[in-house]
């Protein structure tokens, strides 16, 4: 078995790696992948990250078959901030073949080792911003938004190819109901509390989206400063993440 490891350079190329996964996963009912046209912008030049970072694309192939793909990314903020020397990779897909696995990580940390880097962390697609990290348990539940899927097997393959886990992340289902009935008196006071200060909440505004964005902005960096692997994202960046988000959010 003959494993190819191709560099993505043609429009072709790129299509390929966007729709691996619903190839793969096309019989899991479980798994709901991103939007096409989310991925496209994240990997290609209209990405505002790419104005000051660099990403490499690769697929692996057999019997002109995709079998798998890989980003390999350097994120110059990442280093500008953490000096550690770190380059990531992102968008790992593969099927269940060890081979398969070890020919793209080999290719994403060759890579990152001709930009300079000696350490690789992943996955993240592009930053972790982006969705992050591999999924452990829950794959009975479909994903949620910007929240990772993949197929128990990834953890096993991640493990033998050398890759160590370096933080559990967690993410909550939460009954509103449920929540509402046993918290209800709390709620009560903050929401009179919050009319005291002159506190509202209301949904983002479409025809403010821009103002509210800038806004927002500066409340999601100073909040998530001191989060693990946090990346400060500056005004491009952001409105590109909340123009992905405006897809499919209801606004007002």
């Amino acid at each position: 078995m003959g494993i190819e490891v191709v560099e993505v350079k043609s429009k072709r190329e790129r299509d390929r790696f966007i729709l691996f996964p619903q190839k793969l996963y096309k019989s899991n009912s479980n798994y709901v992948g991103e939007l096409n046209v989310s991925v496209r912008s994240m990997i290609t030049e209209i990405n505002p990250l790419l104005k000051h970072s660099k990403i490499e694309l690769f697929i692996a192939v057999i019997d002109n078959e995709d079998v798998g793909r890989i980003a390999a990314i350097m994120n110059n903020v990442h280093l500008d901030i953490y000096k550690d020397n770190s380059g990531f990779f992102g968008f790992f897909d593969s099927i269940n073949n060890l081979e398969v696995a070890e020919a793209l990580f080999s290719a994403a940390s060759n890579w990152l080792k001709n930009q300079g880097m000696s350490i690789i962390i992943g996955p993240t697609n592009l930053t972790t911003n982006d969705s992050c990290g591999m999924l452990l348990k829950g794959f009975e539940y479909p994903n949620m938004v910007s929240m990772p899927y993949n197929y128990e097997y990834y953890n096993e393959l991640c493990a033998k190819c050398g890759f160590v886990k370096e933080v559990d992340l967690y993410s909550y289902w939460i009954d509103g109901k449920s929540i509402i009935k046993k918290y209800g008196n709390i709620l009560e006071r903050s929401l009179k509390s919050m009319d005291n200060r002159r506190i509202i909440i209301r949904p983002i505004s479409s025809k403010n989206f821009i103002n509210d964005i800038k806004r927002l902005r500066k409340v999601y960096n100073e909040c998530n400063l001191n989060n693990w692997g946090f990346m400060p994202l500056n005004d491009k960046e952001f409105l590109r993440m909340a123009k992905d988000l405006k897809m499919i959010a209801p606004l007002k």
